[in-house]
């Protein structure tokens, strides 16, 4: 896994809509949570998109912009995203480029990882948990203050 002080890889990927999304335009709003997920509609992926859901309003207020990266095709993220109602953004990685290129892919798919990348590019922080749910959420509750201690690029 990348670890902090490392410089984020750039990507574009489709969105949930099938929009072209890259790293700059995601920071461009912020400094980015980047979560990886298998997109499966199984339970504990389906609770963790919740609890993600229920944190993005405090997350944007406090300056922090969230995407989860899943293989699924946009249209079934679209799908999960409104039978979920998830505000946040879902990309698309159908051949794994991006997980593979972040160090989140294994012999089952991909590995549920939690990225923090200041708006310079700059990994400030990350949760290799790949089971572990209250560890990838506890780090996103520190994410602004991890934001907030960085001197430059946030």
């Amino acid at each position: 896994m990348l670890k902090a002080g490392d410089r984020a890889p750039e990507f574009s990927l489709p969105d949930h809509n099938g929009r072209d999304t890259s790293l700059t335009s995601l920071l461009n709003a912020g400094a980015l949570i980047l979560w990886f997920f298998s997109g499966l509609p199984n339970p504990t992926s389906m609770i963790a998109a919740r609890r993600i859901g229920e944190l993005h309003a405090d997350l944007r207020r406090q300056g922090l912009v969230v995407a989860a990266v899943s293989p699924r095709t946009p249209d079934r993220l679209q799908r999960l995203r409104d039978r979920h109602r998830l505000p946040f953004v879902l990309l698309s990685d159908t051949q794994r480029a991006v997980a593979r290129m972040y160090e989140r892919t294994g012999i089952l798919g991909v590995w549920r990882g939690t990225y923090l990348i200041s708006r310079g590019r700059t990994i400030l922080g990350s949760v290799a948990n790949p089971v572990g749910l209250d560890k990838h959420l506890d780090f996103m509750r520190e994410a602004p203050e991890l934001v907030l201690g960085m001197p430059l690029h946030f």
